[in-house]
C-alpha cells in the first residue's frame, strides 16, 4: 500500500473544509435593486451580504420587503436547511411545494428549489437566459414554497407564457428530473446558500422574505485548489519519471 505523503493529505483536508458550506452562520442581508426579470418582482434581487454586494433569489413569496433595508438571517446549506426544518418560515398555506404537482417531501421540494435558484444566478451570471425565461423560473420557484403559480390560465401559465415552452411548469419538470437524478448531492447543490430572516431588521412591513444565493469560491479556496493542482502535477511527473 502506498504511502500518502502528509503535506498533501493535509492540503486535501483543508481544501474540502474550505469549500464546505457552513451549516449556520448568522449574517446580514440587504436588499437593493431587482435586475433581469421581466417586471414585478422577478429577477435577480441585488443586495448585500454582510457588506459585501451580493446577487439573490427571494425564494419566497409569503412575506414582503422594501428598498435599501437590511435584516439578521440565519445562513443554511440545502442539508442544513432540510435537516433543520428552517424552510418552516414560510407560511405555504399548502405545505411546502405542494401546490405543484410534486409527489411531495420536503427534501424533494427544496432540492427542486435549489436548483431553480441555481438555474437562475448562473443563467443571470452568462447572460444565457431571457429575462422572460428568469420570470418563469422565478414563479416555478415561488409555486414550489409559496403559492400555486402553475395554473395554465394564469400569470406565465401555459397560455398566457411570452416564451411558450418556458413556464413554470417545464421548470419544475427540469426541476425534478434533477432531484431524482442525485443533483442535490451534487457540488452545484451545495454552493446554494438559504438566507432565513431572524428579525425584521430595518423593513417596515414585518418579517423579510427568504433569499438565497450560490456561494463563490473565497480566495483561500482558489489559492489551496491552485496548490493542490500543482501538488497532484508534480506527483503525476514523479510516478512518470520512476515508471
Amino acid at each position: 500500500m502506498k504511502r500518502i505523503p502528509p503535506l498533501f493529505l493535509a492540503l486535501t483536508v483543508t481544501f474540502a473544509l474550505s469549500i464546505t458550506v457552513r451549516a449556520q452562520t448568522t449574517v446580514t442581508v440587504g436588499f437593493n435593486n431587482l435586475a433581469g426579470g421581466n417586471g414585478g418582482p422577478t429577477g435577480i434581487y441585488q443586495g448585500t451580504l454582510n457588506g459585501t454586494p451580493d446577487n439573490f433569489i427571494c425564494a419566497d413569496d409569503t412575506h414582503t420587503i422594501g428598498y435599501g433595508i437590511s435584516w439578521p438571517a440565519n445562513m443554511y446549506s440545502l442539508t442544513a436547511l432540510l435537516s433543520s426544518h428552517a424552510y418552516a418560515y414560510i407560511n405555504n398555506p399548502s405545505g411546502a411545494g405542494f401546490n405543484t404537482g410534486l409527489s411531495a417531501s420536503a427534501a424533494e421540494a427544496w432540492t427542486a428549489e435549489a436548483y431553480l435558484e441555481f438555474l437562475i444566478i448562473s443563467g443571470f451570471d452568462h447572460g444565457s437566459l431571457s429575462s422572460n425565461q428568469i420570470g418563469a423560473l422565478n414563479y416555478a420557484v415561488w409555486a414550489l414554497t409559496s403559492y400555486n403559480y402553475l395554473d395554465p390560465n394564469g400569470l406565465y401559465g401555459d397560455s398566457n407564457a411570452v416564451d411558450p415552452g418556458y413556464t413554470p411548469g417545464y421548470y419544475i419538470g427540469l426541476a425534478q428530473t434533477a432531484y431524482l437524478g442525485g443533483w442535490g448531492s451534487s457540488t452545484d447543490a451545495n454552493a446554494v446558500r438559504f438566507f432565513v430572516p431572524t428579525g425584521n431588521g430595518t423593513n417596515s412591513y414585518g418579517p423579510p422574505q427568504l433569499f438565497s444565493d450560490v456561494a463563490t469560491p473565497e480566495p483561500l479556496s482558489m489559492v489551496l485548489m491552485g496548490t493542490f493542482l500543482s501538488l497532484a502535477g508534480l506527483g503525476l511527473g514523479k510516478k512518470k519519471l520512476q515508471s
